[in-house]
């Protein structure tokens, strides 16, 4: 059995130079890189480094019956050799009736036997919370769901194709399609569409200094590392580009990943590098209907 973090990696090494195989056989894998069947995550990183960029991203199982008011659907995030299984307290309560679901995420790890893999849940040591736990979309105070403790652990069996992961826990298989991060859109807290607001700001110069408050606060490093506070004009504030974020994993080098924070009304855009000090944070706040940049801290050395 093969332990280990990047277990995507593996699945997809053998479709590296056939795309058109959907199914991995990983017995190949094991031959390659061991004969003890223990692989490390630097040897992942030095053999399938490149398979392992291409593959981070978010993966979307769409839960059947989503209302307008509740969304159920469950996640499986990439980020390097980090996966993260996000789903609800369904998961744990199959029979569940008159009360609303918990939403959890949860680091996994994935034991590799062959082409299958397994991974397992233990509601001890999760933590749920009453409103969604979604990838890049974060919740600033979301509170904690105690209605019913959970004891018993669940694992999960399944395999990845190109794109998917399919899954499955004593019963009908759970398909998770690949997503665009900018997919999962945050509640509905200002009339205008972040996306779409955020979209015409990187293409639009124009637009984009119309739509920032000055004098701008900047935090960033001075000469010593130390975080000193500035304000920048129109004429001294540079033009932002967001248009790249959703496939910064996928860059040769300086790689990075988005993280939103909704509250009422404003939005906090995290910036977090990967094995590497990038990290800014853009502070938009919807005034009147529209969205405006209030502040920018840019914390990378």
């Amino acid at each position: 059995m093969v332990f280990i973090f990047l277990a995507i990696v593996a699945f997809a090494c053998q479709n590296q130079s056939k795309d058109k195989t959907s199914n991995i056989d990983l017995k190949q894998v094991d031959t390659i890189l061991t004969d003890s069947h223990t692989i490390s995550t630097d040897d992942f990183i030095s053999y399938f480094k490149p398979l392992a960029d291409s593959l981070s991203g978010i993966y979307k199982y769409q839960y059947p019956y989503n209302t307008e008011d509740l969304q159920e659907n469950h996640y499986i995030e990439i980020i390097g050799n980090t996966v993260t299984y996000y789903s609800t307290t369904d998961d744990f309560d199959e029979a569940r009736e008159g009360y609303l679901p918990g939403f959890f995420s949860t680091e996994i790890k994935l034991n590799i036997t062959d082409s299958i893999f397994t991974f397992n849940l233990d509601p001890e040591n999760i933590t749920f919370y009453n409103s969604p736990v979604l990838p890049v979309i974060k919740r600033a105070n979301n509170t904690t769901w105690k209605l019913v403790k959970f004891k018993e652990v669940k694992t999960y069996t399944g395999h990845i194709t190109k794109d998917k992961f399919i899954i499955t826990n004593d019963g009908e298989p759970t398909e998770f399609k690949k997503i665009e991060f900018n997919d999962i859109t945050p509640p509905t807290v200002c009339e205008e569409d972040f996306y779409k607001f955020l979209d015409k700001f990187s293409k639009d110069s124009l637009f984009q200094k119309s739509r920032v408050v000055y004098p701008l606060p900047y935090s960033h490093p001075d000469d010593n590392g130390q975080l000193t506070q500035d304000s920048l004009t129109i004429e001294t504030y540079l033009i932002q580009d967001f248009s790249e974020d959703a496939h910064a994993m996928q860059n040769e080098f300086d790689k990075y990943y988005i993280e939103i924070v909704y509250e009422l009304n404003a939005i906090y855009y995290h910036v977090k590098g990967y094995d590497n000090d990038i990290a800014m944070e853009y502070y938009f706040k919807c005034t009147n209907g529209d969205w405006n940049l209030l502040k920018f801290s840019d914390y990378s050395m």
